[in-house]
């Protein structure tokens, strides 16, 4: 289970690396269509190396610890998505409606801000759980 794991997070992290990497230059796109791009790839780009990181350190086999890993990082990669992917809607705000970046983020911060937190909260739940399983006298 932990080796299907490292190549679902792996290939999923490199894949997405590789299209942040391809859509990065604005070229002739809407800034937009752009920014909802770009944040998408590299917020999902950033999730999957963290819990591939979180794969490579926690060696366990377990079946419950890798279980606990998929979910945690499938939760994390849609989290992560959706917030990243707000970023084209506060550069569509602030086009439409002619304003700063200040204002056009305050309609969008709730769903950007939420998102990121429940991604961590989910990391920060799965690294305390692996340390207490792998750690059990420690954890008590």
């Amino acid at each position: 289970m932990r080796s299907a794991n490292l190549i679902i997070t792996g290939g999923i992290a490199a894949f997405t690396t590789l299209l942040a990497v391809y859509t990065s230059p604005v070229g002739g796109r809407e800034l937009h269509y752009w920014a909802m791009n770009l944040g998408l790839f590299s917020s999902a780009a950033l999730v999957s190396w963290l819990f591939f990181a979180t794969l490579l350190a926690f060696k366990s086999n377990r079946l419950k610890g890798q279980l606990l890993i998929l979910f945690g990082y499938a939760a994390s990669l849609a989290c992560g998505s959706i917030s990243g992917a707000s970023f084209g809607a506060i550069y569509f705000i602030m086009q439409a409606e002619k304003t700063t970046f200040q204002a056009a983020f305050q309609p969008v911060s709730i769903t950007m801000i939420g998102g990121y937190a429940i991604a961590i909260g989910i990391l920060a739940g799965v690294y305390i759980y692996l340390y207490k399983a792998n750690n059990p006298a420690e954890g008590a």
